[in-house]
């Protein structure tokens, strides 16, 4: 027995992938958007290719960085898979996995650093590979360098049994094709499974998000020595546009400050009002580890509590998730952690 009960959505795209490759299909796209659980439906889908194709008892992730590796594990443990990291391209290599593992988790990075190892271990165990935000194989087909991921993971995970590609962000072909994704005439991916930002709200999987704008004249002195004034509508080289970027993201200026206490009266009214949701917290993405820190000392003054923070230098970050999504707790900051969903 599966100890989770499945999204509708996930369980429909499960038996919809399963349905491809029961007709022949050795790869799928699963396009969902963020926050919506892609992790647990690549799982979830991976697990059932397993059970009902039975094409291979194993699985490989690989992931864009190594700051979610262990959000896929303790998914996979949650799904009863007991999946291992990759810290030596040895242990691809070896002819029988270690008593009770389904197989492993790495980066795009590494598979490109250890993809004869890999290669090896498709060849021979004919695993489903779960490539998560495969976007990021995206490149040139005339620019080896520039599709570095692409081109490695392409080679490396070809012989594996099945190809399940998991995305949250809409993309078209133009000249960047990504590794084993379909496309139609008009250059557009095609998705064999497909869930919508709209759809979830719909569900009640994720909330409505609310954009608002933050401007005004911004000075700083440019690195070619000038002093710069400008606000965000002004056009300007890609230079100075970092450049500002940078500057009002600094917390050394005013700008994140204003921004970041008329979020926090906001979210504190949000709190307190009636009929809406108590426990409503919110999230700033930071630039570094740095960058986090320092925002953290700014929400503190303002909030009068410190923020959880989390980035893939803390031992715990995946627990103080947990902690946080379960608690009452008014301001996380996180590095890559959070920001997909």
């Amino acid at each position: 027995m599966i100890p989770f009960s499945p999204r509708i959505w996930q369980r429909y795209g499960a038996d919809q992938v399963v349905a491809a490759a029961r007709a022949g299909a050795d790869r799928a796209l699963i396009y969902a958007c963020p926050g919506s659980g892609k992790t647990a439906a690549g799982l979830l889908t991976a697990l059932d290719l397993i059970r009902r194709v039975k094409a291979t008892a194993f699985v490989v992730v690989i992931t864009p960085n190594l700051a979610i590796k262990s959000q896929w594990i303790g998914w996979a443990e949650t799904l009863g898979l007991n999946l291992l990291e990759v810290t030596d391209p040895d242990q691809l290599r070896q002819p029988q996995l270690p008593l009770g593992a389904y197989g492993y988790v790495l980066s795009y990075q590494q598979a490109i650093n250890i993809k004869r190892s890999l290669h090896l271990f498709c060849e021979t165990h004919r695993p489903v590979v779960i490539l998560d935000e495969v976007h990021h194989t995206a490149g040139s087909l005339t620019d080896r360098d520039g599709n570095a991921w692409g081109v490695a993971v392409e080679w490396a995970c070809g012989p594996a049994s099945f190809k399940l590609c998991t995305t949250g962000t809409p993309f078209r072909q133009g000249n960047s094709p990504i590794a084993f994704v379909h496309y139609n005439e008009a250059g557009e991916a095609t998705a064999t499974v497909r869930y919508t930002y709209e759809q979830a709200i719909k569900d009640g999987v994720c909330r409505p998000i609310e954009f608002e704008f933050y401007d005004g004249d911004i000075s700083w002195e440019s690195r070619a020595g000038s002093v710069v004034t400008a606000d965000f509508t002004d056009k300007l080289t890609k230079k100075l546009t970092r450049e500002r970027l940078e500057t009002a993201l600094s917390t050394d200026g005013q700008f994140p400050f204003r921004m970041l206490a008329a979020a926090h009266a906001k979210l504190s009214a949000i709190r307190a009002g009636v009929g809406v949701d108590a426990t409503a917290a919110g999230l700033v993405v930071a630039m570094d580890t740095a960058h986090a820190n320092a925002i953290a000392g700014v929400l503190t003054d303002i909030a009068g509590a410190a923020p959880v923070v989390v980035h893939n230098k803390i031992d715990d970050a995946q627990d103080l998730i947990a902690a946080f999504r379960e608690g009452s707790a008014p301001w996380i900051v996180g590095i890559n952690m959070l920001s997909k969903g």
